[in-house]
């Protein structure tokens, strides 16, 4: 009976966090949620494994070591386990589990709270681990006889006992389910309009770096340098001498007449075609696979711009500063 409470009040604690409808509590409520479907699909896979080697000797184990070790360590296996194995999760539910999963390392490791889209992923991430809640814990927990199991699900308005616990368990993630809705067209929206936005931010940055005069053309000799430096500093080193320098600018010259960039302004035009379509996505496990593709296309360019326009910046402060103005 404890690890089943651990469960519910887990589950509990992250609709309480995502009730109170701030990007702090929606990253607290992902964490929990993330970390309660680690344990489901832990407990699952356990389970079938142990059962697998019972007649070890008599049949072959339907499950080698090594698929044992992949799945029991990490979470991307253990999605893909549920997904394909036991089919205790449909593919979109896999996408949303994986994709919640990357946000939540995100937000674990690095801080970072993604405001627009954070309380439309927690509430889908929601939506699927009240399902997970019947389908696993009610298969997998095992309530010793003598516990008042209807007393406890009491605190959740839910009649229960121990012979209809995976029914009482569905009872209490719909009600879970209803004091947060998830609304996958609100997800869609959210995630295709941060993408537009920062596109839109991108090439206002663009914008910042350029001759307004020759925009079009500019900002493509913009987009080809930022991309090419990189890779030019990365490939060689020169002397720091005359001659170093007079072979560092022949080489430039020379690699940078060859060069075509991977990203152009066709490819940022290509990325805000995507991002607008992704509004149009029904499957929210779907919607926030393609958004997290798309974001990792435009990652390297995002921060090369980024750091460019901070760098004109200072620039333009120290001239200000330095004339007195």
């Amino acid at each position: 009976m404890r690890e089943l409470k651990n469960r519910l009040e887990m589950l509990e604690e992250a609709v309480a966090h995502l009730s109170k409808r701030t990007g702090s509590g929606a990253r607290l409520a992902l964490l929990l949620l993330d970390n309660l479907a680690e344990v489901l699909m832990y407990d699952r896979a356990r389970l079938l494994f142990a059962q697998d080697g019972r007649s070890e000797g008599v049949i072959p184990r339907r499950y080698p070591e090594s698929v044992r070790k992949k799945v029991l360590r990490n979470f991307p296996d253990k999605v893909e386990f549920c997904v394909r194995n036991t089919h205790d999760l449909a593919e979109d539910q896999g996408k949303i589990l994986t994709s919640g999963h990357t946000l939540r390392n995100e937000a674990y490791h690095k801080g970072i709270v993604r405001e627009a889209i954070i309380q439309q992923v927690a509430r889908a991430y929601l939506e699927v681990v009240c399902g997970m809640l019947s389908r696993l814990a009610g298969a997998v927990i095992m309530i010793p006889w003598g516990e008042n199991v209807g007393e406890y699900f009491k605190r959740y308005g839910v009649e229960a006992s121990m012979t209809e616990l995976p029914k009482a368990l569905e009872r209490v993630g719909q009600k879970f389910r209803e004091s947060c809705p998830n609304l996958p067209e609100e997800l869609a929206r959210s995630l295709s309009v941060d993408l537009v936005g920062r596109i839109e931010q991108l090439l206002c940055g663009l914008e910042t770096l350029t001759d307004a005069s020759h925009e079009r053309v500019a900002a493509e000799e913009i987009l080809k340098e930022l991309q090419f430096n990189p890779a030019f500093h990365e490939k060689h080193t020169f002397p720091r001498t005359d001659e170093g320098f007079r072979m560092f600018v022949e080489t430039r010259k020379r690699e940078y007449a060859l060069y075509t960039p991977p990203v152009s302004l066709a490819t940022v035009d290509e990325w805000n075609r995507r991002a607008i379509q992704i509004r149009e996505i029904t499957a929210p496990g779907e919607a926030l696979a393609r958004y997290l593709r798309l974001e990792d296309e435009m990652a390297e360019l995002e921060e090369a711009v980024g750091e460019a326009v901070y760098e004109f910046d200072e620039w333009v402060n120290m001239q200000v500063h330095d004339r007195g103005l």
